[in-house]
């Protein structure tokens, strides 16, 4: 808005939007008049023309006079991005944050600096235009990523000039993998239609001591504050998609203190069996948008399984501009889990739910150890789209060799934001023990299996043999 006052006082039609050349004219009486304009922020303002620097101008009658007010835009303040690389190394692994490289990209292209390494905090500090960022780092072997702080959960963030903010991604290693298991037990039986796996927790044919799984999906409520700063309730569920009991069972929360548990242990064993789901809850009073993740772990015949899971909530104080983030879930099994025999073909199935409000589109599922994942079924009405009531089955196939941990990462969008979710699995690889087996030594130094047949079987039988020979030979040489 432009003022023409005389004094202090607006003259007949001021104030006015302004206007490009022509401009706004006015007939005004002879006499001193200021001319000005509200601020605009971002801008500084020069005069030019018949006025003064400050638009102060001396009418006389019959006058014809134009000024110029010329608004030039100045440099936006940069932003500021603090971006930490934290490693947690609690089950055996050694890798620092300077292991892992970090890209900030804009578009997909990587800003000035980027990529770097990790760093522990106060990590790595960027000054950014105002934009929107992804930040993501290159995958490390034995590690899953989870990323918290002023981002989304898939790392990306919209910086306003002059804004501070933070990410922190968190690699926690996957614990190593037992280089041999037992082989004696029973045996289970495995549901391939569903792909869970029940029975003893033994693999089927071999009694395989299987590696354990578990899985944990996080709820806030709500997933929006419209009126500022608020509470927020976290509810955790946690389940055990195969039948390896798990004991030791902790849920943690990064950016809350306490986690409760509520209810699930159907016979208070405090045994997270397959069947069961144990829900926890926290809460939070939170003051700006917020991502934070949840860690579910469990101990099963000797072993350790864990899951991730974050969630976003957003903080406005603008009702009219609420929008609530997705959430994601998947569940990987594989089968089998043990591999007695060596090398063989293990079938990975994943189950991807909804388990917010929004309809989350854009799922891109990718396991890090095999190159190609089939959407199987579940989008029941074929829009793409994920909806909260439907399951999205994918398989995917491998030839192991080894012992082999891979990981599965599932992201979905909606109303601008990413919602991300990973899931480890293990499978047991293990080469058949010829020096254990139980074997018969031969007198020339060879061994034969030991079959399921007697010993004193056998040698009855090679007795007979032997006199049946000795009968004919004689029968024979009496008619010579």
């Amino acid at each position: 808005n432009l003022h023409v006052k005389a004094g202090a006082i607006d003259v007949v039609t001021s104030p006015k939007v302004g206007a490009e050349a022509p401009g706004t004219t006015y007939s005004l009486a002879p006499g001193t008049y200021s001319i000005t304009e509200d601020t605009v922020a971002g801008y500084t303002a020069t005069y030019t023309g018949d006025s003064d620097a400050s638009g102060s101008i001396t009418l006389a009658s019959g006058d014809d006079k134009t000024i110029t007010i010329t608004n030039d835009d100045q440099p936006l303040p940069l932003a500021t991005l603090h971006v930490i690389k934290h490693v947690i190394n609690d089950n055996g692994r050694t890798s620092k944050a300077s292991n892992f490289k970090l890209h900030v990209k804009a578009g997909g292209i990587e800003v000035a600096t980027s990529p770097k390494v990790g760093a522990e905090a106060p990590g790595t500090t960027y000054s950014l235009p105002a934009g929107t960022y992804t930040i993501s780092e290159d995958p490390v072997s034995g590690y899953i990523a989870v990323i918290t702080g002023d981002s989304d959960a898939g790392g990306k963030i919209t910086l306003a000039a002059g804004a501070n903010k933070t990410i922190t991604i968190t690699n926690n290693d996957i614990s190593i993998p037992p280089s041999s298991v037992s082989s004696v037990g029973s045996v289970s039986s495995v549901s391939e239609a569903s792909g869970a796996i029940s029975g003893t927790g033994r693999s089927t044919l071999t009694g395989a001591l299987q590696p354990p799984l578990i899985n944990v999906t996080k709820i806030p409520n709500p997933l929006a504050l419209t009126s500022g700063a608020g509470k927020v309730t976290y509810t955790y569920k946690v389940t055990n998609p195969v039948n390896v009991l798990l004991s030791n069972i902790s849920v943690t929360d990064d950016k809350v203190s306490t986690v409760k548990y509520v209810s699930g242990d159907t016979n208070k064993d405090k045994k997270l069996q397959f069947g069961e789901t144990w829900i926890y809850t926290s809460t939070a009073t939170l003051t700006a948008t917020t991502t934070n993740a949840v860690t579910a772990i469990g101990n099963g015949n000797g072993m350790t399984a864990f899951d991730v899971a974050s969630a976003t909530v957003v903080v406005t104080n603008n009702p009219a501009e609420v929008v609530y983030p997705p959430l994601i879930n998947v569940i990987k099994i594989p089968n089998p889990l043990a591999l007695i025999s060596g090398k063989g073909t293990v079938v990975y199935t994943y189950k991807v739910t909804n388990p917010g409000v929004e309809p989350v589109s854009n799922v891109v599922i990718v396991d890090d150890k095999v190159s190609l994942v089939n959407y199987v079924s579940g989008d029941v009405n074929k829009d793409k789209i994920l909806q909260p009531n439907e399951t999205w089955t994918y398989n995917s196939k491998i030839t192991l060799s080894k012992t082999e941990t891979n990981t599965v990462t599932v992201k979905g969008e909606a109303n601008g934001m990413t919602a991300i979710d990973i899931a480890v699995a293990t499978v047991i690889v293990t080469q058949p023990n010829v020096a254990n087996m139980n074997v018969v030594h031969t007198m020339l130094g060879g061994v034969i299996p030991m079959t399921a047949t007697p010993w004193y079987n056998l040698l009855f039988g090679g007795v007979t043999l032997m006199l049946l020979g000795v009968a004919v030979w004689k029968y024979s040489r009496r008619y010579e």
